[in-house]
């Protein structure tokens, strides 16, 4: 039985930002057009499908995974809400273990070879495509958390007619086609990614973009994108084109989680090559090509430190991802949209006491590798931006979904003000 979605604040396109005194207003384009200011947000803070993406026995309709399902559910609300987009976290598809990510190479080539794979509308949908589905029916934009995938092009034939697809190793802009030794091409189509998919309401897969900056125990089992197995991501352009219901064109880019931590990420989506002749509606003369907003699916724990990281300070790691979330923000004068996944509940008092029992168990000289720290929910997924800094946030780690309406306005003033995107393209 579904549990019924918990929203929290609303969408507006008259009183967005009610502590401003600055009220939504059209604006002008730099070609003197008049656009609608607003971008409709929902981020869904959700826990993890446990069963996988691979499950075969996780009771879905259709074959469909609990994941699946869930995103539908949850996309639909966003959708009734009045969303322009809804953005889900890391691994909620996939799963968030190592035993779930090994089980995706098996289950990926038990597919391929039996033909379960759907091609040209026959046997069973392939998930992008349910998504895809999922996006025309409730007319809605999404950011599909991230899947752990096999290979670097696991869907080639399938968005082969779509912006993401035709071959993107081989077209890279300025550059003569790649063609990557024998020994890479085994090491990877046998490896492990982390990607997300961008997915337009018109049914059309806009972006896909592959974990650069993996976490420490990510290692062990996933492999991160470089240049030799996604060209494409690391010389080609780093934004993509989106557009509001109410037809704003904006210049969207992605990150994944750790990849907040890492400032190469984000100098990289201000940095060419460009997408050519696509611009956004808040493109300024003078100003470098930058995102307008970021979408950062995110896997982030309170206990991800680990011992030493929680007897240092409890509250360490939310006080860090709430650090990073706005500072990318202010550096790129864009809106950072960071969606968490939800987690287990832990008290004040029990975080104190799980710090008090750690603490003995060192004084006593049990090793850190041999003391279990539990899984702490963290959530608090957040919408940032200059000026107002941080525009919408979950407090905690519950599922829910956050409901924020942004004023473009504010991202035109700000880089006016700070005028970092003009430094930029002096650089």
């Amino acid at each position: 039985m579904s549990v019924e979605i918990e929203y929290l604040g609303h969408l507006s396109s008259t009183n967005a930002h009610p502590q401003s005194l600055i009220k939504p207003q059209p604006f002008t384009t730099a070609f003197g057009e008049t656009k609608d200011p607003i971008l409709h947000i929902a981020v869904a803070q959700v826990l993890p499908d446990q069963s996988g993406l691979h499950s075969n026995n996780n009771g879905g309709d259709h074959g469909r995974s609990a994941g699946l399902e869930k995103l539908e559910r949850w996309a639909s609300g966003a959708a009734s809400r009045g969303a322009d987009v809804v953005v889900f976290p890391e691994y909620f598809l996939s799963g968030a273990t190592r035993e779930l990510w090994r089980k995706v190479r098996e289950a990926q080539r038990e597919r391929a070879n039996d033909g379960r794979v759907c091609e040209e509308g026959r046997g069973e949908k392939a998930w992008i495509q349910v998504i895809i589905s999922v996006a025309q029916k409730f007319d809605i934009d999404i950011v599909a958390g991230t899947v752990v995938e096999l290979g670097t092009q696991p869907h080639a034939d399938l968005l082969s007619n779509h912006p993401v697809g035709g071959g993107a190793g081989d077209k890279i802009p300025h550059r003569p086609p790649q063609k990557a030794k024998p020994d890479q091409n085994k090491e990877t189509q046998d490896a492990l990614f982390n990607t997300s998919y961008y997915i337009s309401r018109q049914g059309k897969v806009l972006h896909r973009y592959t974990k650069q900056n993996l976490w420490h125990p990510e290692r062990e089992t996933l492999l991160h994108s470089q240049q030799h197995t996604h060209p494409a991501q690391h010389h080609g352009p780093s934004t993509f084109l989106i557009q509001t219901k109410r037809g704003t064109k904006l210049r969207a880019a992605m990150a994944i989680c750790w990849d907040l931590a890492w400032y190469s990420r984000f100098h990289q989506m201000l940095t060419p090559p460009y997408e050519e002749g696509r611009p956004s509606d808040l493109d300024k003369e003078g100003q470098v090509k930058g995102p307008d907003v970021i979408f950062a699916p995110t896997c982030w724990y309170a206990s991800d430190g680990g011992t030493k990281a929680l007897l240092w300070n409890g509250t360490g790691e939310a006080q860090m991802l709430d650090t990073l979330c706005l500072a990318r923000a202010v550096e790129l004068e864009a809106l950072l949209v960071m969606c968490n996944v939800a987690g287990p509940y832990m008290t004040e008092e029990k975080v104190r006491q799980l710090r008090q029992e750690l603490t003995k168990q060192i004084q006593k000289g049990e090793r850190e590798r041999e003391m279990e720290t539990p899984l702490i929910g963290l959530g608090r997924s957040r919408i940032c931006a200059p000026f107002l800094n941080v525009v919408a946030q979950v407090e905690d780690q519950r599922e829910v979904m956050l409901l924020q309406s942004v004023d473009l306005n504010l991202l035109r003033h700000a880089r006016e003000m700070y005028r970092m995107r003009y430094d930029h393209a002096q650089k």
